[in-house]
């Protein structure tokens, strides 16, 4: 069995003496490779770091949610020593150690950044200026192993990066335990103390790839992400209840109308036996996706009736009953996880629930209230992807266009149907328009067909072609920059503030 020491810094001030004699564990060991780390006041851990010009932190907590749980542990790492602050015996560690984390001055390094500043800001603390190693790691990688799982994690990027092995045999261990063991505090100063090397490493390697102006942008945004998961947004849970019974009464509505049809009992699940019924109606058809289901949609009423059914299942179900149990019982209010890199092209994601896809009906949006006294403010970028394709690529037309305010979805309309401005249907600006993001997102010829249908019209392959010279013709330099991409031999793609 391991016997803790007590070693008391030559930076201990007379309360963590106290502390000591009072039998609260105080060690400080230094080896060739790991920082001195002392069990310190929260006064004493500020008074020795407030000069330091970069920091790495950590925190140990009870648990995840930053809610219910609370830190524990606060791990602060300097160059060649680390401070651990139990915040069980420092209540107000906050006074002392908040001007430090706000100091805009001294850099904080963290790993997985989210977490703890969501824990530090419910904590009622500030932090500035901040250096995460994960979405550094994340940059560099450029999506190949986005989805990789532990790829990411502290343990890993540092073995990676710097051929270090940390053991992370206490990461879940007692840590709501009244007296933490010796390897508990070990293991949370080394946390913290990597982080400096592997912002160094992280650092260059940043700077290297010419990522460093995207790098600052993702730590600027960092605090304003973990706010957002903290916060949480208002939610009416009993209209939604209201919504979910709506949405399950429809959709067995919906299954008793299919099945008269069928004329006998039809598993709407399985592939085969509504090929089957589409086949009784006079369809046939090799799949049964959306996309399918939506050319043939003028065929027969039963077709309708499927598409119907599928948008009502999914209400029913991802929208139903359970999505309540992602309402916080404490708040009130859905806390979800927004994810700043969550995506290969550097996108945002959402989980717990995806609050990305809720139904755009207004009866589902309006469950999401401002609190008495306050207001949702919506805003968006008007026409961004075409924008940045137009700078990107250069196209005079629609750099003018853009510039005049003119109504680019319009425009491509009238370049396809070949009608003049005032002639334009709403239904065929908004085809226009699907035209325009599909185009730019390298929608082929049979996507186009597929668009096409979902807006009620019939395309052969000639005709879908002909609109493709259409829109080569409308916007010229768009489709040579877009060409020469493809037939281009470079195989990293960047954005134009530099992200791979």
């Amino acid at each position: 069995m391991e016997r803790a020491t007590t070693m008391v810094s030559p930076a201990l001030d007379v309360a963590d003496l106290l502390l000591s004699r009072a039998g609260l564990k105080i060690e400080s060991r230094a080896s060739r490779d790991r920082n001195a780390y002392s069990l310190v006041s929260p006064r004493t851990a500020a008074n020795a770091l407030l000069h330091e010009p970069m920091v790495g932190l950590d925190l140990e907590t009870t648990g995840l949610d930053p809610i219910t749980d609370r830190i524990r542990l606060i791990s602060v790492a300097a160059r060649g020593e680390t401070y651990l602050i139990d915040a069980d015996r420092h209540l107000g560690w906050q006074e002392a150690l908040g001007p430090l984390f706000a100091n805009s001055q001294v850099k904080k390094v963290l790993h997985n950044g989210i977490f703890d500043l969501s824990f530090l800001d419910q904590a009622g603390v500030e932090v500035n200026n901040v250096f995460d190693t994960m979405l550094a790691a994340q940059l560099l990688d450029g999506g190949t192993h986005l989805h990789s799982t532990g790829y990411f994690t502290l343990s890993s990027v540092s073995k990676r990066e710097l051929g270090n092995t940390l053991d992370k045999a206490n990461q879940t261990s007692a840590w709501g335990s009244h007296d933490l063991s010796p390897s508990q505090l070990r293991y949370a100063a080394e946390d913290a103390s990597i982080l400096l090397p592997l912002r160094d490493r992280l650092g260059d390697e940043v700077e290297g790839a010419g990522l460093g102006r995207v790098a600052r942008v993702e730590h600027e945004a960092l605090p304003a992400i973990a706010w957002l998961n903290l916060s949480g947004v208002p939610f009416d849970a009993e209209r939604w209840a209201d919504l979910s019974d709506a949405a399950m009464l429809a959709k067995l509505r919906i299954e008793e109308a299919i099945q008269q049809v069928a004329g006998r009992g039809i598993n709407l699940n399985s592939p085969r036996q509504v090929r089957s019924l589409l086949h009784a109606v006079g369809i046939d058809v090799e799949s049964t996706n959306e996309t399918v289901l939506h050319g043939v949609a003028d065929q027969h009423e039963v077709v309708r009736l499927l598409l119907e059914h599928r948008a009502a299942a999914k209400r029913a179900g991802t929208y139903g009953i359970a999505f309540l149990n992602n309402v916080h019982p404490h708040t009130g209010r859905i806390h979800a996880r927004y994810r700043q890199i969550g995506a290969a092209t550097g996108r945002m994601s959402c989980s717990g629930p995806n609050l990305q896809q809720v139904p755009r009906e207004t009866p589902y949006r309006s469950c999401f209230r401002a609190p008495d006294g306050a207001l949702f403010v919506k805003a968006d970028l008007s026409l961004v992807e075409l924008s940045v394709a137009a700078d990107l690529s250069g196209d005079d037309r629609m750099i003018r266009a853009l510039e005049a305010g003119e109504d680019l979805h319009s425009m491509t309309a009238q370049a396809l149907f070949g009608k003049a401005e005032s002639e334009v249907t709403p239904e065929q600006r908004s085809f226009g328009k699907a035209v325009n993001f599909g185009t730019l997102y390298g929608q082929g010829l049979r996507g186009l067909i597929d668009q096409a249908r979902r807006h009620g019209l019939i395309l052969t392959e000639t005709e879908a072609k002909e609109f493709q010279q259409r829109f080569s013709r409308a916007w010229p330099q768009l489709s040579a920059w877009q060409r020469s991409l493809l037939n281009g031999r470079d195989t990293i793609v960047r954005t134009r503030s530099g992200r791979l």
